[in-house]
């Protein structure tokens, strides 16, 4: 009994991972490869969701995998991607591997 109670206490007590995707306003993002972007609803058959650039004239991004909770029109964001070679489902855009992504 005495050495079960110690196990019912460490048992019970599970570390979280928090991951932080709202960008640190104190870091240059710009400085680290990051660029500004908004998310679009773009309505296109067989894609809803792209990242238009800010500093483009008109460039979008397609994503490879969208990170829960990002898919919200107009949405902010500093996103950090590497071009990908692949084929592309909404023929809208760049299609695109993200490497980090955070809200503005």
């Amino acid at each position: 009994m005495l050495f079960s109670i110690p196990m019912i206490i460490f048992s019970c007590h599970h570390v979280k991972n928090i991951i932080k995707d709202t960008a640190d306003p104190s870091i240059n993002y710009a400085a680290q490869g990051y660029v500004k972007g908004f998310v679009t609803d773009v309505q296109l058959d067989g894609c809803k969701w792209m990242i238009a650039l800010q500093d483009s004239a008109n460039k979008k991004l397609e994503l490879d995998d969208w990170a829960p909770g990002y898919q919200v029109d107009s949405l902010l964001v500093w996103i950090k991607y590497v071009p990908q070679d692949r084929l592309s489902i909404c023929m809208a855009g760049q299609t695109v591997h993200v490497v980090d992504i955070k809200k503005r």
